[in-house]
């Protein structure tokens, strides 16, 4: 008698709750990445203060190797920051269209629980 009491109160209880969606909450856990700044930008050696009139200068050669060296570094540190960022970005566009996805969603669940 109590089984058949039990498997009617789950009968019950199955036609009586609404099938509910199973909304799924969004996370975001992206960092924007550091850009390397101007501070990082090397500076023109003097000695190529009048090149850009003159298109003479009074660099030694490693003043010139070692000015090339640093416009490099800071070049890669550029690229790297713009991939890093684009990622971020992507990140950021994937967070967004799954908070829609979740807003639309529980909205529809609220909807079906008044009909």
């Amino acid at each position: 008698m109590k089984a058949i009491a039990a498997i009617g109160s789950v009968i019950l209880l199955t036609c009586v709750v609404p099938s509910a969606a199973f909304c799924t909450d969004t996370s975001f856990y992206g960092n924007a990445p550091a850009a390397p700044g101007a501070l990082g930008k090397p500076s023109v050696p003097y000695c190529l203060a009048g090149y850009s009139y003159s298109r003479t200068h009074t660099c030694e050669t490693w003043e010139l190797e070692s000015y090339k060296s640093d416009v490099e570094t800071y070049i890669r540190k550029l690229r790297t920051y713009a991939e890093e960022a684009q990622t971020f970005a992507n990140e950021a566009v994937n967070f967004a269209n799954q908070a829609a996805d979740f807003a639309s969603c529980q909205a529809k669940e609220v909807a079906t629980q008044h009909e």
